[in-house]
């Protein structure tokens, strides 16, 4: 156990005297503003935050109210969030919450903000996973158990400094996190303009001045559009032509649908290709279900045999791969469309490359009908128009796009990495505060030891409670079986 500066006590919030009341369950909810916001499990961020952009009002005549200055815990989740806490802040007046929340006010000589920061800590280091009670889908700490959490106690004004400190370096970092998030939005667009480009040959005029803001569309690094406007249909570049997807598929075979009903998981059938292990242009064989072999016999035209074009076909439309040559004796599910590509006529890579881009991608899913699910009929998807240049051409700009790409993909995995620094030296932050190291000692400061001594005389001196049944208040607090309410 770390030891603790000599002016710090560890304590509990039981002892401490934090009330705690639980919120009430209202399974009717609307996002019009009839009613009051009622604040859910979702209100609070994984970082510690309220956040009213999803809100839901509720009408509620109840006195149970969560006003700024308040903390809510959140005591009902999945395991993993069961724990999330936030200090209630830029309310315009006072809000409803969920009964799968605990409202917690802290007692004066208790910095709330300071408590949030260290209860939501506790959380980001597993402490509430060790005390939850697991439900059929969902988990929940008691308030009982929630009085019972251990908690480090410094001096008051110490506390006030330790959260000055503390928001002083996390706006330090927020303004780091924000800039690393524009970065990572500038890298996005520039691999999706890498392949706008060379749909339109124009990748060896693609401007590289000025600055991009990663918010807008229309910046002039990321405006592919000519003077005249974006063209639609897409005017194509001299000595290039438009080719139906069906033409590019060898003589004998055609495109075709997937298997229809796979049947359960067979451990040594065949690998089965669903929607899902489409990544990035290529199949992800991490995982494949696996159909009986009788099953996949009765498919033999989307039996795979390595570098056919896969289109997702059905839910999510226009998920594109080139099925790699570890996929061959495989089959796809009906969701998938297959198409054998001649690769005398074309390079594999160019027609991915094409039907990657905005443009084809706004297409596919503009074509695609509305049934019980959203479906691009096979008939339509080989009637796409795919732009051919000379196959020589076609080479050399898919080269130049995946070498852009290496060098898009080296810039993602670096700004990955200062991510997880960034969140790494947030913990760092909180584990120093909570250590006694972010803040200096100061003599004239209250003692921690005394703060406690004068909440037990207060105990002491109060009168007990009356013998008989338990109040309302005191049964809701000592629940451990969670109301059912959607968490939504």
């Amino acid at each position: 156990m770390t030891e603790l500066p000599r002016e710090w006590v560890r304590t509990t919030l039981a002892e401490i005297a934090v009330e705690a009341q639980p919120g009430f369950a209202s399974g009717k909810h609307n996002s019009l503003g009839s009613g009051i916001l009622h604040l859910r499990p979702m209100n609070i961020t994984r970082d510690g935050r309220i956040d009213v952009s999803d809100a839901r009002y509720v009408d509620d005549s109840t006195d149970r109210r969560v006003a700024n200055g308040d903390l809510l815990f959140n005591n009902t989740n999945s395991p993993a969030l069961t724990g999330k806490t936030a200090l209630v802040t830029g309310l315009q007046t006072a809000c409803a919450y969920s009964n799968h929340m605990t409202r917690l006010r802290p007692p004066q000589g208790v910095d709330a903000a300071f408590l949030a920061r260290q209860l939501h800590w506790l959380w980001s280091r597993g402490y509430f996973q060790s005390v939850l009670n697991n439900h059929v889908n969902q988990a929940s700490v008691a308030t009982k158990k929630l009085l019972e959490t251990p908690i480090v106690l410094p001096p008051y004004e110490e506390q006030c400094r330790i959260v000055a400190h503390m928001e002083e370096l996390f706006s330090r970092l927020d303004a780091g996190a924000g800039a690393i998030q524009k970065g990572q939005l500038l890298v996005q667009r520039l691999d999706r303009l890498t392949t706008e480009l060379a749909v339109r040959n124009r990748l060896t005029s693609m401007p590289m001045t000025g600055e991009a803001d990663a918010t807008s569309e229309d910046d002039a690094l990321f405006n592919i559009a000519s003077r005249r406007g974006a063209p639609d249909p897409l005017e194509l570049p001299a000595g290039w032509k438009f080719v139906p997807l069906e033409e590019l598929v060898p003589l004998g075979r055609k495109a075709a649908y997937g298997v229809l009903v796979p049947g359960p998981d067979t451990p040594d059938g065949v690998p089965f290709v669903r929607v899902g292990d489409l990544e990035n242009g290529s199949v992800n064989t991490n995982g494949l279900k696996h159909i009986d072999s009788e099953i996949s016999n009765r498919y033999p035209r989307t039996v795979l045999s390595g570098g056919e074009l896969l289109i997702s076909l059905v839910g999510t439309i226009g998920r594109v791969a080139l099925a790699p040559n570890s996929t061959a004796g495989a089959n796809v599910a009906r969701a998938i469309g297959v198409f054998p590509l001649n690769d005398e006529l074309v390079d594999p890579r160019w027609v991915l490359t094409v039907l990657q881009s905005g443009t084809y991608q706004r297409f596919l899913e503009g074509t695609a009908n509305e049934v019980a699910r959203k479906t691009l009929n096979l008939t339509d998807a080989r009637k796409c128009r795919i732009p051919l240049p000379p196959r020589q051409l076609q080479v050399e700009l898919v080269n130049e796009v995946y070498r852009r790409r290496a060098g898009t993909s080296r810039l993602s995995s670096a700004v990955t990495k200062v991510e997880m620094r960034v969140d790494h030296l947030r913990a760092l932050v909180l584990s120093a505060g909570f250590a006694g190291r972010l803040s200096e000692r100061n003599p004239t400061d209250t003692s921690a030891a005394k703060f406690l001594e004068e909440i037990r005389a207060q105990r002491s001196a109060a009168p007990g409670p009356r013998r008989g049944r338990r109040s309302t208040t005191q049964t809701m607090q000592n629940q451990t079986a969670p109301v059912q309410e959607t968490l939504l």
